[in-house]
């Protein structure tokens, strides 16, 4: 993946001012998690640990890289490949991060059997679970970043870099007959955007209505005969495999009936780039609003 800090140079220069400007001696800092848990820190965190490819994005366009001390995986950033890596980020080594003495673990909430936050605390490390589910989530991560990390000005400029670069994809599509639209993050088995998504707020945002925004679960997966009946005018796949997707959908039963196939309006797109709630979204939102609304 390409640096961030080209789409978000504002914010690196900010952040530089914050660390000269940060003063010796910082009252306790305190923000409430997307799990209503209260985070409490003695001081500005230095030291941060990012579970979450979509947060490890934003530390980096806020200015920030040079706190980060491990990444995931998934985390292709240039500025941060020699950092070590935690794997999927999913179920790291909590007697290794303690060793590593953070300062902040940003994480995924509990949920049913995972436990990963609840062992974090257990010896004693800060953890802040987070939600990027959608954009008002992501949002109000970025906001509390700023909090955590003493870099309120950086983050205001980043969620207004974002805020400004989706109006600005919006204003290039209005007065758009909107396109119907599914969204697939998987071929085999069909695995779609359902609503409540930041991916569903995306499709509108460049043009679009979700032709599965009435199914009620955020990442279904569903039926190829579902996907006929509902006869998308664009179809969007997420993956990494650069095959030419129309001439593969083109021979396969049933998919070569869809209303999208035929007309070759079916479009490839990163899933490090456009599956994320990040920086990228602008980028993202101008890319799917090309593809809606070629002409415009």
């Amino acid at each position: 993946m390409r640096p961030l800090t080209a789409l978000l140079l504002a914010c690196v220069l900010l952040a530089g001012c914050e660390r000269k400007q940060q003063p010796a001696d910082t009252a306790p800092i305190a923000v409430t998690d997307d799990a209503g848990r209260a985070v409490r820190l003695p001081q500005p965190a230095t030291r941060i640990v990012s579970l979450m490819p979509t947060v490890t994005d934003l530390i980096i366009a806020m200015g920030h890289a040079d706190r980060l001390i491990a990444r995931t995986d998934y985390d292709l950033d240039t500025t941060i490949a020699k950092l070590p890596s935690l794997g999927g980020g999913l179920t790291p080594s909590v007697e290794w991060l303690a060793a590593q003495k953070p300062d902040l673990i940003v994480s995924w909430p509990d949920h049913g059997t995972r436990s990963i936050v609840g062992k974090m605390e257990s010896v004693g490390l800060h953890v802040y679970a987070a939600k990027t589910d959608t954009l008002a989530n992501t949002y109000t991560t970025i906001r509390n970043l700023g909090v955590l990390l003493d870099a309120k000005r950086s983050a205001d400029s980043l969620a207004n870099a974002i805020t400004l670069g989706l109006d600005s994809v919006r204003a290039s599509i209005a007065g758009r007959t909107p396109v119907r639209v599914a969204y697939l993050v998987s071929v085999a088995p069909p695995t779609v955007v359902g609503p409540h998504t930041f991916i569903d707020e995306l499709v509108k945002v460049a043009g679009g209505v979700n032709v599965f925004a009435d199914i009620g679960q955020l990442y279904p997966e569903v039926n190829i005969e579902e996907l006929v009946q509902r006869d998308p005018d664009v179809i969007v796949i997420a993956r990494e495999n650069e095959a030419d997707l129309r001439a593969e959908l083109a021979v396969l039963p049933v998919w070569r009936e869809l209303r999208a196939v035929k007309a070759g309006r079916v479009h490839r797109v990163s899933p490090y780039d456009f599956n994320r709630s990040g920086p990228l979204m602008p980028r993202a939102a101008r890319v799917l609003a090309d593809f809606f609304h070629p002409a415009r």
